[in-house]
């Protein structure tokens, strides 16, 4: 079953007033376009609808809006005006109670969202760690990504910079990822890349942490010699 027909089902089945159940499928009607070129979608819209969808505590439906957005972006099936807007909402998801498919649609928006809308989300993006979920933290990782290639650098950016690094090197010293089974070689480059573009922004911090950094070296090289988790 495709995502649009388990969308339109879950729909039906959710516990909600007819006024907001056709809003939802009026806006699904101008989404499913097959027009042929992309067609801009104002994000408030799809802020204000997964603000509402999540504040009902319909989970099955924000998951699969939420995979269902994603495809369409991904196959640039739409555009969104001012997307910086459904990221706010998307982070607040995630501070709140985060989820693969929330983090997999804000990473994708992020992608495409031009690069001066990007920096304001740098305090609350880089103090997103310590995911329970395995798929989420690296999804998360990701996003940092994004967002920290587009940074200039400042007082207060270097300050979140060096908290971030803290949190990662410190992650991997207690054993943090190593309940990760398939994500694991992913999540150790993913993060160990992330770290080494942080530490090359805080060149005082590498110094002051040298130790720390050689023993992680050390240690994931032993790892990928021997093919192996981390001891």
């Amino acid at each position: 079953m495709d995502l649009r027909r388990e969308l339109l089902e879950a729909e039906s089945r959710a516990d909600q007033d007819e006024a907001e159940r056709h809003s939802h499928l009026q806006l699904v009607r101008e989404l499913d376009h097959n027009v042929g070129v992309p067609v801009g979608v104002a994000a408030y819209r799809l802020q204000q609808l997964i603000a509402g969808v999540r504040a009902r505590g319909h989970h099955d439906l924000l998951r699969l809006w939420q995979l269902w957005l994603n495809e369409l972006i991904l196959a640039k099936r739409i555009i969104l005006a001012r997307s910086h807007l459904l990221i706010e909402e998307l982070m607040a998801g995630t501070e709140l109670k985060p989820s693969a498919e929330t983090v997999n649609l804000m990473l994708t928006v992020l992608k495409s969202t031009p690069t001066e809308n990007l920096a304001g989300f740098w305090p609350r993006l880089s103090a997103l760690t310590h995911a329970k979920d395995m798929d989420v933290a690296l999804l998360l990782l990701q996003c940092q990504e994004r967002v920290l290639a587009e940074l200039e650098e400042s007082p207060e950016v270097a300050g979140h910079n060096q908290d971030l690094v803290n949190s990662l090197i410190d992650m991997h010293f207690e054993g943090h990822w190593l309940v990760a089974k398939e994500q694991l070689p992913l999540l150790l480059a993913q993060s160990l890349q992330l770290i080494q573009k942080l530490v090359t922004m805080l060149p005082d911090f590498a110094a002051q942490r040298v130790p720390e950094l050689m023993g992680l070296v050390q240690c994931y090289l032993q790892y990928g010699a021997e093919g192996r988790r981390p001891t």
